[in-house]
């Protein structure tokens, strides 16, 4: 399969667990003796029927690994399906009945759909996200960029931090949605029944509307009434758009005074050994992933995070012995990439530079650089490991 190829897949009621991996093949594990179809088409893309394994598989898990850099579409009626480490252009997904789950993924564009299945999201379009219901749940965290959710009756969980754009429609599902706009942001909530509880932080800048024709309307932010059922809210220099409606439900407007934490995913790889086998990568006081020579790891760290740091994981060391501590001033777009290298100096304390800050050194170890990613290449020589 190539790398930024397209699998179209059938999966009708599987127990389905779909990977992402750094090999330009793709691969079908499921109970032992189990023959699974082979996939149709070409390199740039590819069918695979799996509504037969069904039936063979009974309650067993499949687990299907493509390139990481793919696109995947997915048809099923009451399949369970686990999305996890995909960042190509495109993710997308119907499955009538059965529950849907997308984690640690930044494709393109993320279009995932659903008539009574649930919908559990950690994953967000880099340009846009669309997630759709009738009646089963979506819990949607980490959504940036643009986004737009609907459902019938379904109710909608929201989290998300740098918005551009964000509309949310329901006719009698609940709506929570806890907010940090980027921002120049538009948010757009419309409901008929089902209420609408929105939380911002305090120091947003914001232009808001609220709108109910019975309902009650609550605002921690100062209004003005401009009608009956109808409020305008302005906190200089009100550069975020919010507009809120309904019919007959109420509408709550909530001032947060905790910024929601951002994300940023990072590659992080080792390609030579050193003179500890396991280098321990992490920030603050938390380890977040542990790699060998020949390995590498997609982790999420928050965007909040200016220092993270890699040290030998040796039994015999203190904690503050053999770490080396890079300070990022910046974070670049999409993914960012670190190579950890093996460092053979004695202990000692010095300052470094390094291309997006200052790093403190006690190399006894290991150091770290932030730098150009690996190509796809390179990266299926080098096996994955998980935090």
């Amino acid at each position: 399969m190539h790398l930024d190829g397209r699998l179209v897949l059938e999966a009708g009621s599987t127990k389905l667990r779909i990977q992402g991996h750094d090999r330009a093949v793709l691969t079908i594990d499921g109970p032992a003796g189990q023959s699974f179809p082979s996939p149709q088409g070409n390199k740039n893309e590819w069918q695979l029927d799996l509504t037969a394994a069904a039936e063979s598989t009974g309650s067993s898990e499949l687990l299907l690994k493509m390139p990481f850099t793919a696109s995947l579409e997915i048809s099923a009626e009451l399949a369970e399906l686990y999305v996890e480490g995909m960042h190509g252009e495109r993710i997308r997904a119907f499955n009538v009945a059965g529950p849907t789950e997308v984690r640690d993924s930044r494709p393109e564009m993320l279009d995932i759909e659903s008539v009574q299945g649930s919908q559990i999201i950690h994953a967000s379009g880099r340009e846009s996200s669309r997630l759709k219901s009738i009646s089963g749940s979506i819990t949607a965290i980490g959504l940036g960029g643009r986004a737009r959710l609907s459902s019938l009756t379904g109710d909608m969980t929201i989290q998300s931090t740098d918005l551009e754009e964000l509309e949310v429609e329901t006719v009698s599902g609940n709506i929570s949605a806890n907010l940090h706009p980027s921002d120049r942001a538009i948010v757009r909530l419309t409901s008929h029944d089902g209420p609408l509880e929105i939380v911002l932080p305090s120091s947003t800048p914001l232009d808001a509307r609220l709108q109910s024709h019975t309902g009650e309307l609550i605002s921690d932010f100062e209004k003005v009434e401009l009608a009956t059922g109808s409020w305008r809210i302005m906190q200089a220099p009100g550069s975020v758009t919010l507009q809120a409606r309904s019919f007959s439900a109420p509408i709550s407007l909530r001032a947060s005074p905790v910024r929601l934490q951002a994300t940023v995913p990072v590659l992080v790889y080792r390609l030579r050994p050193g003179p500890v086998e396991v280098a321990e990568l992490g920030h603050e006081q938390q380890v977040d992933v542990r790699l060998r020579a020949g390995e590498y790891a997609l982790v999420s760290l928050p965007a909040s995070t200016d220092l993270i740091y890699v040290r030998g994981d040796h039994p015999a060391r203190r904690p503050e012995h053999g770490r080396y501590e890079l300070g990022v001033e910046r974070w670049g777009e999409g993914i960012n990439c670190f190579e950890v290298n093996p460092s053979y100096q004695d202990s000692h304390m010095a300052w470094a530079t390094e291309d997006v800050g200052r790093a403190l050194l006690i190399a006894r170890h290991f150091t770290l650089k932030h730098g150009p990613c690996p190509s796809l290449e390179a990266l299926e020589k080098l096996k994955q490991v998980y935090p």
